[in-house]
């Protein structure tokens, strides 16, 4: 039999970009009902195939029961469509083991492709790469499940849930670029951690300075208790600055820039502020979730072009080496308690650009594209600490490399084009859940 690492190596080739494909978990038990979502780049025709770990490959779609497999680019769409005439059923083929993995790889055509239905993966594949280059502009994309037994995710926490959502885009100094995200991030995570059981204050603009942060934390997110749960979002500007003290293992200090912050170096929070202000608090579980361009740079893709922001402090050294997060600072210095679970997980560290999306789907607006991705794991049942944060980086690594070769002038040359979003703990993230 092909094993499955064989399938992937046989059908990577034939991957392009310009499609995006995922499901709502990554195991699935003999049985379940499956639901693949798609969305690409460009107008075009949808075919999608599944592969099994024997390496027999299927035609998913489209099918005689729904032969209809035309898509606008920039659209979601989920296969089958609500109200299609079939279902998908994972069906556990002979001789399989658990933890085995199957393969759905989706292509879109720009014109109707008349590709095979059924065949091995070698066949299929070469034949419909062969077809492919018939077809004017193409794209395809993989994504895999494994067969269960499935470990089941743990109970969300059942103590008090407390969330502060804090976000910036209008700052009082009129020598900051106001950001183009932030605030509309804040308002649809407070709706999302409302459905999640929490409850929520949020900051925003002229509510979130230095001062009503710091009250935030010690007066609203105590309230969850030692065995609860709080959540500090931030959106808003951020920085790399040399340590000034001695006491970071990079030589540079994180900071977060509330709305009453002054330039140069007047009202930011430093990574020792932020962390003497969480060691106070007698909660259990503390959540940290900092979609902040700590480059002090970002660029802004939307649907007419493309723009860059630059945060201009001239009194602000250069960035040397390959600098940590702020999570990571407060790990390394250990100055978390140990009766707390601390997870924090942050989009892009100091020397690397952020990147601002309009509209990553129908409705949602501008995004850090980061916590765009940890909202659509939260939103779609994810409660797992590592596992939320597992799927945002790979999406986020995968699409700024993309725009990185697409868009290599919007990034400053002291940057990194491509963000690697981190994730810092004082123990195990998988043990923390949302």
């Amino acid at each position: 039999a092909v094993v499955a690492q064989d399938i992937r190596a046989i059908i990577e080739p034939v991957t392009r970009e310009g499609v995006d494909v995922w499901l709502d978990k990554d195991c699935y038990e003999d049985g379940e009902t499956l639901v693949i979502h798609i969305k690409a780049e460009r107008d075009g025709y949808l075919t999608v195939y599944d592969f099994t770990p024997g390496g027999q490959g299927t035609k998913l779609f489209p099918n005689p029961f729904y032969p209809d497999n035309r898509i606008k680019g920039g659209v979601e769409y989920r296969i089958p469509p609500a109200g299609a005439p079939f279902s998908i059923k994972v069906d556990i083929p002979s001789g399989a083991s658990a933890g085995d993995e199957e393969l759905i790889w989706v292509i879109v055509t720009e014109k109707q492709a008349n590709l095979p239905e059924t065949g091995r993966a070698p066949f299929l594949a070469g034949t419909a790469e062969g077809l492919l280059a018939t077809q004017g502009w193409w794209a395809a994309a993989i994504t895999s499940f494994r067969y269960g037994p499935c470990e089941e995710e743990p109970p969300a926490t059942t103590g008090n849930k407390y969330a502060l959502l804090v976000g910036v885009d209008d700052y009082d100094s009129l020598n900051i670029p106001d950001l183009l995200f932030a605030v509309n991030e804040i308002s649809l995570f407070d709706a999302l951690f409302q459905k999640l059981g929490y409850e929520t204050k949020v900051l925003t603009d002229a509510q979130a300075t230095k001062g009503g942060i710091k009250e935030g934390i010690e007066e609203w997110l105590s309230k969850a208790g030692a065995e609860g749960t709080a959540i500090l979002v931030f959106a808003g500007w951020g920085l790399g600055v040399e340590d000034e003290d001695g006491d970071e293992a990079d030589g540079q200090d994180e900071v977060i820039l509330p709305a009453d912050f002054e330039p140069p170096d007047e009202g930011w929070i430093t990574d020792d502020e932020l962390a003497e202000w969480l060691t106070d608090l007698e909660v259990g579980h503390i959540g940290l979730i900092l979609d902040v361009p700590f480059g002090g740079s970002y660029c802004y893709l939307y649907k007419k072009g493309l723009n860059s922001y630059r945060l201009w402090l001239p009194v602000l050294p250069p960035l040397s080496g390959s600098p940590d997060g702020m999570i990571a600072d407060l790990a390394w210095r250990n100055l978390l308690r140990s009766d707390q679970l601390v997870v924090g997980m942050e989009a892009c560290h100091p020397n690397e650009q952020f990147w601002v999306y309009e509209d990553p789907e129908e409705g949602l607006g501008n995004w850090g594209i980061f916590g765009y991705y940890v909202y659509r794991a939260l939103a779609s049942g994810k409660t797992n600490a590592e596992k939320v944060f597992n799927y945002a980086q790979q999406k986020v690594q995968k699409l700024t490399e993309k725009w990185a070769e697409r868009f290599p002038d919007c990034c400053p040359p002291e940057l990194e084009c491509v963000m690697h979003p981190e994730l810092d703990t004082n123990g195990d993230a998988s043990d923390f859940q949302f």
